[in-house]
């Protein structure tokens, strides 16, 4: 009885496998990523009854099953079911070489049990022809051998560890990879009149993406060459092979239509406290309501986003995509700010550029070299960009203090005097325009007064609201150049005063 219930059991899975349809081996259609996850299409020809299978990535309640022009259905319906051995597509190739690894590790295995029971034999036996004369020349060839099958022994051994290793390793690199399915999938289980298509959408929350750069400033020529690339990663392991979308506003659930509410002036009968204490809950109230107005309808608005084509497989790796080519016109300029760093800046502006800017990271280069590493602000088309891309060791700016101070809090008698040299040096073997940024202090209150007594060379600018103060030189391949800066602060005696 156990044995026939155990092989109807058989035939009945045999038969629930022959009619399922794993997620991949069907089409995928669409795939749209937004900042946070995806929302997926997929296509599957089926006919009479089955069952198309999902792994547990996509959200339930948002799965839904269109058939095409022309199919009839008799029955849908979405179920999770218990799966544990279920295995991502993308990750059956490290799944064939773990039981690669596995055949291997046994036969190794064999191989020292057949090694340790001959020197088990070689030890318990004795030739029927040993004799006086021959017993030198036995031991001898016996001790020959057995060292050579102890370094058999010892070497593959030494390959058993190897490969448990190697078996450990892939193991770990599975479940690191492997998607968070808690052992189930969702089935979508169907019964059709007729033959054809069925298209399933889906969202899953197990993707995202980031815009980062890569930008080129050649200084000779004056310009930004830069590419707009996506990372992307996406853990649902299905593995998206063709066109990906690339969204850069993140859906919402829900869309109301913003309404601005009337505000009414009456009188209120207060209840518990002060006047002001209720004036204090009511207010809070009129914001929540406020808040509740949403925002959302702009971030659909100003969506932008990016057809492309690229491999990603669904083990969380990411994948790199190249969006767009793009190049700028840009300033190039070298601005020395000693109270920052000693070496001088390469900057490089562009008035105004023609195509809006994503918040971003980007790897930086100067003439094909890399300078190193930043974040790009958001910018709207027509704004003004200005980028450090690095600094230069050859062109320095230091500062000498002519007046010496201690510490960052000053005491004196209604008086404070400040000075000090600045000195910058051309280290390149070419003239170049160099700028050279600096502050004095700004009074914040009336009572507080600067005196600026030395300015030598008078600066090109003076930004009177932040105290900045530029210089602009053309400098000599090698030439030294110094500015002279001492001011004074006048407050009231009896008044400490900070500079911050």
């Amino acid at each position: 009885m156990k044995k026939l219930l155990s092989l109807c059991f058989a035939t009945l899975v045999i038969m629930l496998t022959s009619i399922s349809l794993f997620a991949a081996e069907m089409a995928i259609e669409h795939v749209y990523v937004y900042p946070r996850g995806a929302q997926i299409r997929l296509k599957a020809n089926v006919t009479g009854e089955g069952k198309i299978l999902l792994p547990n990535t996509f959200d339930l309640e948002s799965i839904s099953v269109i058939p095409e022009d022309g199919l009839l259905l008799e029955k849908v319906q979405l179920v999770v079911l218990n799966d544990a051995q279920w295995l991502p597509p993308s990750l059956v190739p490290l799944q064939l070489r773990l039981e690669d690894k596995k055949r291997e590790l046994s036969s190794l295995k064999s191989q020292a049990v057949a090694l340790k029971q001959w020197s088990a034999l070689i030890e318990s036996s004795t030739p029927a022809d040993l004799s006086v004369h021959n017993l030198e020349s036995y031991l001898q060839a016996a001790e020959e051998s057995r060292q050579k099958k102890e370094q058999e022994r010892a070497a593959v051994e030494s390959d058993i560890e190897r490969v448990e290793q190697e078996i450990t390793d892939i193991k770990g690199e599975i479940e690191e990879k492997k998607p968070q399915t808690q052992g189930k999938v969702i089935a979508i289980e169907y019964k059709t009149l007729t033959s054809g298509s069925l298209f399933i959408e889906g969202w899953t929350p197990h993707a995202r993406w980031v815009p980062e750069y890569s930008l080129s400033l050649s200084t000779n020529e004056g310009r930004v060459e830069g590419q707009l690339l996506a990372k992307v990663w996406q853990h649902t392991g299905l593995i998206w092979n063709g066109i990906i979308q690339l969204h850069t506003a993140q859906p919402v659930s829900s869309v109301e239509t913003p309404d601005i509410p009337p505000l009414v002036a009456t009188f209120t009968e207060p209840l518990y406290g002060s006047g002001a204490q209720q004036n204090g809950r009511m207010l809070k109230t009129m914001a929540v309501k406020e808040t509740a107005v949403p925002s959302a309808v702009e971030e659909t608005i100003t969506d932008r986003f990016f057809t492309t084509k690229g491999k990603i497989s669904g083990d969380n790796m990411p994948v790199t995509l190249l969006l767009r080519d793009f190049t700028m016109p840009a300033t190039v300029s070298i601005e020395c700010i000693p109270l920052l760093s000693s070496q001088a800046w390469i900057m490089a502006s562009s008035e105004a550029i023609e195509d809006p800017l994503l918040p971003g990271k980007a790897d930086l280069f100067i003439d094909g070299m890399g300078s190193g590493r930043t974040r790009l602000p958001a910018l709207a088309r027509g704004e003004k960009l200005t980028l450090a891309f690095g600094q230069t060791p050859s062109v320095t700016a230091t500062r000498k203090e002519i007046i010496p101070k201690e510490g960052s809090n000053w005491f004196g008698k209604g008086k404070l005097a400040q000075g000090y040299t600045l000195n910058i040096t051309n280290g390149l073997p070419f003239e170049a325009e160099l700028m050279i940024k600096d502050r004095i202090p700004v009074s914040a209150h009336e009572k507080i007064t600067v005196e600026v007594e030395t300015l030598d060379p008078q600066p090109a600018e003076k930004d009177e609201k932040k105290g900045v103060l530029t210089w602009k030189k053309k400098f000599k391949a090698g030439e030294q150049w110094q500015i002279s800066v001492v001011y004074r602060l006048s407050f009231p005696s009896d008044k400490e005063i900070w500079l911050k």
